[in-house]
């Protein structure tokens, strides 16, 4: 609706009391600051406020705190449709990550060493313990 619409349906229900409301005052300056509060409106936005007004006449600010107030729409749910498996872990796949294959050989020399009677540090028996799996 235009800013002309919308004074004119608002002339046409609240009648001379909404028309009072600016009496003695320049007819374009209302319609200027009407122009400027619905301009940030969407028209849904005005159309609930239409349809959901007060008994008593708004003014500019009231009338957009109004259209402000409409409930968004709740987006629509998408039936949902179970994966194929088959297609979910061949699109999986590449994103994979491969683990590089670290030369264990320390670890099991460090326990070669431990088993031969060495004295190893508590972070040696600690580490070659959980890359060998021990």
């Amino acid at each position: 609706m235009t800013t002309a619409e919308v004074l004119g349906e608002l002339g046409a229900i609240y009648g001379m009391r909404f028309m009072r409301q600016y009496d003695g005052m320049d007819v374009e300056q209302v319609k200027r600051a009407w122009q400027r509060q619905l301009a940030s409106l969407t028209p849904r936005a005005i159309e609930w406020a239409m349809e959901h007004l007060p008994s008593q006449p708004l003014n500019a600010l009231e009338f957009r705190a109004l259209a402000l107030q409409r409930p968004m729409p709740k987006p629509k749910e998408e039936p949902s449709v179970p994966a194929d498996p088959k297609r979910v872990a061949a699109l999986l796949k590449p994103l994979r990550v491969q683990r590089p294959q670290y030369d264990r050989q320390w670890a099991i020399k460090l326990q070669e060493r431990e088993h031969a009677g060495e004295r190893l540090t508590r972070v040696q028996r600690i580490m070659w313990r959980e890359v060998l799996g021990q």
